[in-house]
C-alpha cells in the first residue's frame, strides 16, 4: 500500500477486514460478505499492516518485534524497537527465538524510528496531529475541535499479508480497488486514507517442524477452548482495546484483544481465534483470527 494522502498511523487486521467487508457489501451485496466469515473452514487469513521501505526499486519489509520474556529484562535493548527487518525476523523464526538471539539482533542492527534495520535506510514516517470538527447530528452545529494522529510516508508505505483461495482473492482485490479512492481508516470523510496498492507473492517463513509456540501477525481474540491452553503456556502479550463509533455515530461494543507480536503456546486447530459481533443491526464484527507464525523458543 502506497499512501497518497495523510494516512492512519496503524492499520490493524480488524480495521482492514472491516474495510474490505464494507467495500464488498457496497459492490457485491451483503450476502457476499458472509462468504468472508469463518465457519468450519477459514476463507482467508489477514495480518495487520506493517511498514516497508523502498530502496533501489525493492521493498524492505518489517515485521513485529516479538514479545518475549527477554523484552522485560533490564539487559534488553536500550532503544524502543517495534518492528524488525524481514531478514532478521526470518532468521529469528528459523533458528529459534531466544533471549540471546534477540539481544544480538538489537545490538548489531540500527534502530530508526522504532524499526530495527540491518543497515541505515533512507526513509521517513512522519507523524502529525490532524484537526477534526465534531458536528452535532441533530443541530448540524460544530461542538468542538479534536485531533487525531496521522502519518505521512517518505520512501515507505504499509503492507499486509493475505492467504485465501482464488475466489476470495478476486473479491478482496475488487474491494481494495474501491478502497483506493474511497479511503481506509477512520478519517476518510476528511480526505484521508487514500492509497495505491499492488499484489505480490510472498514466500513462506520456513517455520520449524518442531515449533511449540506461535507469534501472531494480527489482532487475536481467543476462542473459549483456547484460553486454557494459553493460560498454561506462559503467554507473552500486549493488550489493545477495540471500540468506538460506527460511521453513523452508533457506539460499538468494546473488545479487548491481543496485539500483533504477542507469543503463545502452539494451538493445533483449523484456525485460531474468533470473530466477535460488536453490533447487531447492521451487523458489525471485530476480526480476531490469529495469523500465526510458528517457532521454537530456545532457552539460553
Amino acid at each position: 500500500m502506497k499512501p497518497m494522502s495523510a494516512f492512519p498511523e496503524q492499520l490493524s487486521s480488524s480495521t482492514i477486514f472491516g474495510a474490505i467487508c464494507s467495500a464488498v457489501a457496497e459492490l457485491l451485496g451483503q450476502d457476499e460478505v458472509k462468504t468472508l466469515l469463518p465457519g468450519e473452514t477459514l476463507p482467508l487469513l489477514i495480518s495487520s499492516a506493517f511498514p516497508f521501505v523502498r530502496e533501489d526499486g525493492k521493498k524492505i519489509r518489517f515485521f513485529p518485534f516479538p514479545i518475549l520474556p527477554s523484552r522485560q529484562s533490564r539487559q534488553g535493548p536500550k532503544k524502543e524497537i517495534n518492528f524488525v527487518q524481514e531478514d532478521i525476523f526470518r532468521e529469528m523464526i528459523s533458528s529459534g527465538l531466544s533471549k540471546d538471539a534477540i539481544f544480538a539482533a538489537a545490538e548489531d542492527g540500527i534502530v530508526q524510528g522504532g524499526l530495527l534495520c540491518s543497515r541505515r535506510l533512507d526513509f521517513g514516517i512522519f507523524l502529525d496531529e490532524a484537526p477534526h470538527n465534531l458536528l452535532n447530528r441533530l443541530t448540524c452545529r460544530s461542538e468542538e475541535i479534536f485531533y487525531r494522529r496521522v502519518a505521512y510516508f517518505k520512501n515507505s508505505g504499509l503492507f499486509f499479508l493475505l492467504k485465501c483461495d482464488a475466489s476470495t482473492k478476486s473479491k478482496v482485490e475488487c474491494a481494495l480497488r474501491y478502497l483506493e479512492d474511497s479511503g481506509i481508516g477512520g478519517d476518510i470523510s476528511g480526505g484521508f486514507g487514500h492509497f495505491r496498492f499492488e499484489l505480490e507473492e510472498f514466500p513462506d517463513f520456513g517455520e520449524r517442524k518442531d515449533a511449540e509456540r506461535f507469534l501472531t501477525l494480527s489482532l487475536y481474540l481467543p476462542a473459549r477452548d483456547e484460553l486454557d491452553i494459553i493460560k498454561k503456556g506462559s503467554p507473552m502479550y500486549r493488550l489493545v482495546r477495540r471500540g468506538g463509533r460506527c460511521r453513523d455515530g452508533v457506539m460499538k461494543k468494546s473488545v479487548i484483544m491481543f496485539d500483533h507480536g504477542s507469543t503463545f503456546p502452539l494451538i493445533r486447530k483449523e484456525y485460531i481465534g474468533r470473530v466477535e459481533t460488536v453490533r447487531k443491526n447492521p451487523p458489525v464484527v471485530e476480526w480476531g483470527i490469529a495469523y500465526p507464525v510458528r517457532f521454537r523458543e530456545v532457552q539460553t
